[in-house]
C-alpha cells in the first residue's frame, strides 16, 4: 500500500447512485461545501493529521485527527479518522468515521463513506489530489 504521507487537496465530493442535491455534514464537522477544496495532511510516523476548511461560513482553523488503515480480507482498506479535542489521548477516542479507501497512489485518492440519509444507506466518494 502506498503512504498517504505528505499534503492533499480535496478536490471533488459526489454522492454516487444519488440524483439531485444534496449538503451533508461531514465528520459532524461542517457543510460538503466548506470540504471543497479543503488542505489535509497526514503524517503516518504517528498516524495524524489534520485538516483545513475554507469559507466565510465554515469552521477555522486546523481541524486534528488520528487515522488508521486496515487491509480487509478481500484486499481493500477501510480507513478509521478520528477527530482530536487537545489534551485527550487519542486511545481514549471511542468515536470515529470509518470509510473504504478505493483508490491510493502516488497522486490521487478515493475514499467512499456510507452513512444514514432519510434512513437508507447513502455514499459519500471523496477525490484526493496529492500536492507536488
Amino acid at each position: 500500500m502506498r503512504s498517504l504521507d505528505g499534503d492533499w487537496t480535496l478536490t471533488d465530493i459526489s454522492y454516487p447512485g444519488s440524483s439531485g442535491l444534496v449538503d451533508v455534514t461531514l465528520f459532524n464537522t461542517a457543510s460538503m461545501n466548506c470540504f471543497q477544496n479543503s488542505s489535509w495532511n497526514f503524517v503516518s510516523n504517528n498516524n495524524t493529521g489534520n485538516f483545513v476548511l475554507y469559507g466565510s461560513d465554515c469552521p477555522s482553523g486546523e481541524q486534528n485527527f488520528a487515522w488508521n488503515i486496515e487491509t480487509t480480507e478481500s484486499n481493500t482498506y477501510n480507513f478509521t479518522l478520528k477527530p482530536l479535542t487537545k489534551g485527550v489521548n487519542p486511545q481514549k477516542i471511542n468515536k470515529g468515521y470509518s470509510m473504504e479507501i478505493t483508490q491510493l497512489n502516488d497522486f490521487n485518492m478515493t475514499t467512499r463513506q456510507t452513512v444514514q440519509y432519510n434512513g437508507a444507506p447513502f455514499i459519500v466518494q471523496m477525490e484526493f489530489s496529492k500536492n507536488r
